[in-house]
């Protein structure tokens, strides 16, 4: 038997009272499923954006300061 079949067949049994309960279990579950979808899709574009803006900076020939370079010193 189909799993939503047998959940629909459990909860029609139930008092209104339970029903409620279990559709604001339910919708929780949806907001919780939709959060983690939209963070897990945040973090990729980081990780792609990151990603991106470092890309051959290994290859960059970037300048070495050394002391005489520093305008004021940490007293």
């Amino acid at each position: 038997m189909e799993l939503s079949k047998l959940i629909s067949q459990k909860v029609v049994i139930l008092r209104e009272r339970e029903q409620k309960e279990v559709l604001d279990f339910v919708e929780f579950l949806l907001q919780k499923t939709a959060q983690e979808t939209a963070q897990k899709e945040t973090d990729n574009w980081n990780r792609f954006s990151l990603t991106q803006a470092m890309a051959g900076i290994e290859n960059d020939n970037l300048p070495e300061y050394t002391e005489a370079d520093l305008k004021q010193r940490w007293k």
